[in-house]
């Protein structure tokens, strides 16, 4: 039977995933409407890396839980076609490396795919 602290543990663990699910799906949500707010995109966005790049976000679980989350999807690739380019790239690398961001990192710095180096590519989008 688990202790006390594995159990808060693995609440705590279930509650970050359920937070991270919940900020992807966010984005997801603007980012395939047929006329996306971009602002509001950008937005979502950047609330979701900035989760990543806090310290009880940056966690393996988190980065692998929002590249699955959006690699996973089938319309995924079509919703994101017809946006700003910059926008795409970035939406499109979260669901390509991000999951190499903590087991190894040299993988995913070498796609500007980081969190932080997200979070950078975020703060440098003009809409």
């Amino acid at each position: 039977m688990a202790n006390f602290f594995e159990q808060q543990n693995r609440i705590d663990k279930e509650g970050e995933r359920d937070r991270v699910v919940k900020l992807a799906e966010s984005v997801y949500i603007i980012a395939c409407q047929q006329t996306p707010d971009l602002v509001q995109l950008k937005n979502k966005l950047n609330q979701l890396i900035e989760f990543l790049c806090s310290p009880e976000g940056r966690t393996h679980e988190n980065c692998c839980t929002v590249d699955r989350y959006f690699s996973c999807k089938e319309d995924w690739p079509n919703c994101i076609e017809n946006l700003p380019q910059d926008l795409y790239e970035i939406l499109f690398d979260i669901g390509g490396t991000l999951h190499d961001a903590i087991q190894n990192p040299k993988i995913a710095a070498n796609f500007y795919s980081l969190p932080e180096q997200l979070r950078e590519r975020i703060r440098k989008i003009n809409i």
